[in-house]
């Protein structure tokens, strides 16, 4: 297990997944799941978008830049399962009035000697893949 700052790596991630939320429901997002999991995967966040899209949201939490930016690591393999969770989803959840479907990142660089969290959302990644 690999400590930064005397947190797991786990830890990390599941505090990255709580501060998106919680930045994803001050802008007006209804969280509608979260560590949603299924044979092909899981998507940290499914939420609803003040336009009414549905949202899949894979959240990257680092500490430092030594790996990069959290964004840059979710390569186009991640968001081909992430299209196919987000199916399964939406098969288990009924039908939806949404307006949309959308696949964003949020990118949340963590800081663990002053706690802080710089929080980065990009909206409709991917695509392509």
């Amino acid at each position: 297990m690999t400590k930064k700052e005397g947190f797991s790596k786990k830890e990390i991630g599941a505090l990255g997944e709580r501060l998106a939320a919680e930045f994803l429901t001050r802008q007006g997002y209804k969280i509608l799941d979260r560590n949603f999991f299924c044979r092909v995967g899981e998507i940290d966040i499914v939420a609803a978008a003040p336009d009414g899209a549905i949202v899949f949201v894979e959240v990257k939490t680092r500490c430092g830049q030594m790996f990069g930016r959290g964004d840059e690591a979710v390569s186009p393999q991640k968001l081909r399962k992430m299209k196919i969770a987000a199916t399964v989803f939406l098969q288990a959840s009924g039908p939806s009035s949404s307006s949309g479907l959308r696949f964003d990142v949020i990118s949340c660089s963590m800081d663990m000697i002053s706690r802080r969290a710089q929080i980065r959302h990009f909206e409709n990644v991917g695509f392509g893949a």
